[in-house]
């Protein structure tokens, strides 16, 4: 089913302008914008209004009055090229921590590259109709043409934007009339992240008054919301050589040049994977990167943001455990190809728990990038680029919608994603504010506490994880840890003493010595394999 927008105002020719009356559809003045542009553009655009048509899918279906317009300003490189210059492009505003592999954040500015607009369906094109971040306007000729053509929407979101850019490699401006355009996609995965979310908060007995009384960029029960700040880190390509190891096993020389490949047929190129042996290199460094560099660096944050002190001193059991995707999802985006639309984590079923890590095997750029928002609702589309291999993201995807665009560049995508959750060790103690509970108790009884005392405890355990910093038990489950394979486990032992008053850096200890076997949860190119 195709969703189509019609374009219908009504005009009134005034000299060399065009005003649209009634509808208020678009206010466009002929000439070259001034330096106060977005404040022009925010004027003319801010009542853009398109109307979708559609016999089925409800939630696809809205009359879009959207106004927001962040006005982020592109940035693309002349070919993709190897370079130690990592760049990145947040702007979520945090301050970064002394961690020797976090880097800062910051927005690169740079000339806005103009990009095309198409404004067609299947037949015909709007020629000559040009969109920047230093023009927003149309020629009396360019409206006319444009008021004959219909735009339709299709289920493929990034198809869907690159006929809108008219196949432009760069960043795409994600300015109103963009975003009017692509209105629908984001409505639905909107509604599918609150529907989500309800349920997620349901499971840990968060009333459904108070559910709807937060809004999504709320942090209210949400877990360990330091950590989820968008992050770029470097990290030592030549101690975790993830992709030389990847470009071996599957045989070619440069991850980038994948589509060059003699192979066609993506299954058929990564099917070396599928075997155990063949994959065990790249699976055991993948193994040892999360380890020894991903989870003490998220270790390291949540200690100096005081998140895994909440145990009473005498707790001789003082375990922080970290739960993280026992295989990769890899993805590979050749040129003009595309992945998946606009969403959230939590609405595939992943818990809100996680923390999403990205790592780009190849440079990043344009149109093969992720493109994320920096918070919960904020909308301000950016991509996630990179410049070399080296450079990796943290970003909170359980929450934020993200979404990939068509490849209209040269270079294919090869990427790593996958998720690490934290919680409490359970099993040798409970937090201070229960201990101290469970002992007044028996000093004050004298007795071994019945089982009356033990439901309080449990009542009162249960209040503490709903409030705790951590991940709640219960927020833990997800529709991919419902058998193993999925998910490993590694714990630190934040109770240690110090010997000769050196305290010692994190230690992780692994649950299972072996590597897990990925199986269809894991996705491409594991599709169809039983566990």
């Amino acid at each position: 089913m195709t969703h189509r927008i019609f374009v219908q105002p009504q005009i009134e020719m005034k000299s060399s302008r065009i005003n649209y009356i009634h509808g208020q559809n678009l206010h466009v003045t002929q000439g070259v914008m001034s330096a106060n542009a977005p404040m022009q553009r925010e004027k003319h655009l801010n009542t853009t209004n398109v109307t979708v048509a559609s016999t089925s899918h409800g939630d696809m279906s809205s009359t879009s009055n959207f106004s927001h317009d962040t006005g982020i300003s592109g940035f693309s490189y002349g070919s993709p090229t190897q370079s130690k210059e990592y760049m990145n492009t947040s702007d979520s505003g945090f301050t970064l921590l002394r961690h020797p592999s976090l880097i800062s954040s910051s927005m690169y500015s740079s000339a806005s590259k103009a990009s095309s607009t198409n404004l067609s369906s299947g037949s015909g094109s709007l020629m000559g109709m040009r969109r920047s971040g230093s023009r927003s306007v149309f020629s009396d000729a360019e409206m006319t043409h444009a008021q004959a053509q219909t735009l339709t929407l299709t289920k493929y979101f990034g198809h869907d934007v690159n006929r809108f850019t008219e196949g432009d490699p760069g960043e795409p401006d994600f300015d109103a009339t963009l975003r009017n355009f692509i209105e629908p996609h984001m409505s639905k995965a909107r509604k599918a992240r609150e529907q989500q979310r309800h349920v997620v908060l349901g499971k840990i007995g968060i009333e459904k008054e108070t559910i709807d009384s937060i809004s999504v960029a709320s942090n209210a029960f949400v877990p360990y919301p330091a950590l989820r700040h968008e992050r770029p880190f470097l990290f030592d390509a030549e101690s975790y050589p993830l992709h030389e190891i990847l470009a071996e096993t599957l045989g070619v020389s440069d991850l980038s040049r994948l589509h060059e490949h003699s192979i066609k047929d993506k299954n058929l190129l990564l099917s070396p994977l599928l075997d155990a042996k063949k994959r065990k290199a790249f699976h055991q460094c993948y193994d040892t990167f999360v380890q020894s560099f991903c989870i003490p660096l998220i270790h390291y944050i949540a200690i100096t943001q005081k998140m895994v002190n909440d145990f009473s001193r005498d707790q001789t059991n003082q375990k922080i455990r970290y739960r993280y995707q026992a295989f990769p999802c890899l993805r590979v985006i050749r040129p003009n190809e595309f992945s998946n639309g606009p969403h959230c984590d939590m609405s595939h079923g992943h818990s809100m728990g996680n923390i999403n890590f990205h790592i780009p095997l190849t440079p990043t750029f344009g149109t093969n990038c992720m493109y994320t928002e920096s918070h919960p609702g904020k909308e301000d589309w950016h991509p996630l680029k990179t410049k070399s291999v080296g450079l990796g993201y943290i970003f909170d995807a359980a929450r934020c919608l993200h979404f990939g665009l068509e490849n209209m560049t040269e270079s294919t995508r090869v990427s790593l994603d996958f998720r690490i959750a934290i919680y409490r060790d359970r099993s040798g103690g409970i937090p201070r504010s229960v201990s101290n509970a469970h002992t007044m108790m028996q000093q004050h009884t004298g007795t071994v506490l019945s089982n009356r005392y033990y439901r309080i405890e449990e009542e009162e355990c249960d209040v503490h994880d709903r409030h705790d910093r951590l991940c709640n038990p219960k927020m833990l489950q997800d529709n991919y840890s419902t058998f193993p394979g999925y998910y490993e486990e590694a714990y630190i032992d934040v109770g240690i003493q110090s010997f000769g008053g050196v305290v010692p850096g994190p230690v992780v200890h692994k649950k299972n010595r072996g590597l897990m076997h990925p199986d269809t949860r894991v996705g491409f190119p594991f599709e169809g394999v039983q566990n």
